[in-house]
């Protein structure tokens, strides 16, 4: 199969090869990410109908996937109580929302968790259709996203033995102490 995407491209792998020889990693961070602990995006070489691809990867901790749902549901039961505030919603700038949006949220997050309706697992999501390689979606539930964690992730997945945890989790929310 012949590809247009230079994922694909004998060049661009062996280039990541090297770049990835050189940090002894089994990946390499994309140009102009800050690495943290609750989202890592980066590359690495896998393959796929026996090719061998670039994977365009984006690691997340589930605690995090969890609390991207969390708000999206929050978010929908605002536009049901409240469907003037979808502009604002959608601006997608929670610092300027208006109080009373702000309190129906705070509200609404505090009811989705107590009553644990929004529940996530580890997902592996996969985008053949990406611009460059593969793109690939994850999230795990691991304490933090650190080279070790992702050099793992990423052995496991090319040697066929990554084991995704179906168990649903609801994750509480930890308060802040301001005491």
């Amino acid at each position: 199969m012949t590809h247009t995407n230079q994922g694909y491209a004998a060049g661009e792998i062996e280039a990541l090869r090297n770049e990835m020889s050189e940090t002894g990693n089994l990946f390499v961070y994309k140009e102009d990410y800050e690495p943290n602990e609750e989202f890592a995006e980066f590359l690495f070489i896998g393959a796929h109908e026996g090719q061998p691809v670039v994977y365009d990867c984006m690691l997340f901790l589930l605690t995090l996937a969890y609390e991207n749902k969390l708000l999206g549901a929050a978010e929908e039961l605002a536009l049901a109580h409240n469907p003037a505030w979808k502009d604002v919603i959608e601006e997608g700038n929670e610092d300027h929302y208006p109080e009373e949006l702000e309190d129906f949220m705070a509200y609404a997050i505090i009811e989705l968790e107590e009553d644990e309706r929004i529940k996530v697992q580890e997902l592996l999501e996969f985008d053949f259709d990406f611009e460059y390689g593969i793109g690939l979606e994850v999230s795990l539930n691991l304490e933090a996203i650190t080279p070790t964690a992702i050099n793992q992730f990423v052995s496991e997945f090319n040697k066929g033995t990554l084991e995704l945890d179906t168990t649903l989790y609801a994750f509480e929310e930890e308060e802040d102490d301001e005491d």
